[in-house]
């Protein structure tokens, strides 16, 4: 069992709230079981600062770089690539052009696509048409989410003095890094004082 096997981590199935902790090594069997998605994000404790501010999808830590990879051959149409990663957390420049907001890719149709974002239930669909580019690489996001909180933990009179009662600690947020492994942009319209400009769209091959 490697060092990190051993190591708490926490995981996340809708990319705000957080579970666990868990020792790492059972989260990649509960993994492996089928009893978490693929998508499903999950944080090793940092060992210098005790934080969780990195998040990557669970899958990356049970699956060979080669296996990774070979994923995107299994389809060639948009289509088909993007149910590869169906229920994943994506990049998409959802709300900004040129900023990209990590979503879930909850729907994958023949003409279109849909996407939440984090902790939402409203679906925002797109047509491929509307798609400018696609990237398949692993790329960091900078979000927020709720402090994991070790509910484990047990606390002293002194600890309790000075941080309070951990069971009742109110959820807060802290900024960290998710990791998705696609990158999609979507034409925008975008409007300048008054005036209307019309990104230019390049439909890909269905």
């Amino acid at each position: 069992m490697s060092d990190s096997d051993s190591e708490k981590c926490f995981y996340s199935k809708d990319g705000i709230t957080s579970e666990g902790p868990i020792i790492f090594s059972e989260l990649k069997q509960v993994h492996a079981k089928g009893e978490v998605h693929h998508g499903v994000l999950c944080s090793i404790q940092n060992d210098y600062s005790s934080s969780y501010d990195f998040w990557r999808p669970v899958s990356r830590h049970n699956l060979k770089r080669q296996d990774f990879d070979s994923r995107s051959h299994e389809g060639g149409s948009l289509a088909e690539i993007l149910k590869i990663y169906s229920g994943w957390f994506i990049g998409l420049n959802l709300t900004q052009p040129k900023e990209f907001d990590v979503v879930q890719l909850v729907r994958t149709e023949r003409e279109s696509f849909g996407v939440s974002l984090r902790g939402s239930e409203d679906i925002f669909h797109y047509p491929y048409t509307q798609v400018l580019s696609v990237a398949e690489t692993m790329a960091q996001i900078d979000c927020e989410i709720h402090k994991p909180v070790d509910l484990t933990i047990k606390q002293g009179a002194f600890s309790k003095f000075f941080k309070g009662d951990i069971q009742e600690a109110p959820a807060d947020w802290v900024k960290v890094k998710i990791e998705v492994p696609l990158l999609v942009e979507v034409n925008h319209l975008i409007v300048y004082k008054g005036s209307v400009g019309v990104g230019v769209s390049m439909p890909l091959n269905q």
